[in-house]
């Protein structure tokens, strides 16, 4: 292929994106670029006012999204309720081995755990991850629009926790819900700390083979739980 002809088939298929009416140029956005630090702080203020006064609509929306791509979902008034939920989901499922993240979040209940004489997997230990009856994370973020949960993880807190049990418990407070990607996106860029990698985990893992006979937990959790406390 010469090169005016990668050109021209290049230029047809940017035409064709643009779309017979705007350019990429004139499309609106929500969140337009920046032009400095002051506009960016007034715009996550909006962002996040918006989603204060929406939030317990979008928490709704989230359950509703999420309950229909297969997950659990159990609202507690507070920490004590939650660790409640988590003593009795332990027991349904009968777990020995845990694994969960090392976070400000989780501290309570990583001490509720020790105080069971359960134990906990290590994330660097592949046979004791291999055996763990239960993944335990926090949540980033959720999205209200898809019923997603979104998780940032880094070395105390591997997504492989998230992964690998065949049960996952994600605990969610209930300000870390926004109503898409766009607003996702606009927060995350904006956070204080790096961000180098995020997991988005919209109910258990699924697959399907070739006569779309759907079978669970093949590739991941088989099951996911989220507890959400205000």
């Amino acid at each position: 292929m010469s090169g005016d002809s990668r050109k021209e088939i290049l230029r047809r298929i940017k035409t064709g994106l643009r779309g017979p009416s705007n350019t990429i140029e004139e499309k609106e956005t929500i969140f337009p670029p920046p032009t400095d630090g002051k506009w960016i702080q007034q715009r996550i203020t909006e962002v996040r006012e918006r989603l204060e006064e929406k939030k317990w609509d979008l928490i709704n929306r989230f359950i509703d999204e999420i309950t229909k791509a297969g997950g659990r979902v159990m609202v507690g008034r507070g920490e004590d309720e939650i660790r409640g939920f988590i003593t009795r989901l332990i027991e349904e499922y009968n777990a020995k081995l845990l694994a969960m993240w090392e976070s400000d979040l989780l501290i309570g209940l990583r001490n509720l755990i020790l105080d069971k004489s359960l134990q906990l997997a290590s994330p660097i230990n592949k046979d004791e991850m291999a055996r763990a009856d239960i993944g335990i994370t926090g949540t980033d973020f959720a999205i209200a629009e898809t019923g997603t949960i979104v998780l940032i993880t880094n070395e105390t807190q591997p997504r492989s926790i998230s992964l690998i049990p065949p049960i996952h418990i994600a605990v969610m407070r209930s300000n870390v819900v926004v109503e898409n990607l766009d607003e996702l996106f606009f927060l995350v860029k904006n956070r204080s700390e790096p961000t180098s990698c995020m997991t988005f985990i919209t109910g258990p893992s699924r697959t399907a083979d070739i006569e779309l006979n759907l079978t669970l937990g093949v590739h991941g959790p088989k099951e996911l739980i989220v507890l959400i406390y205000p």
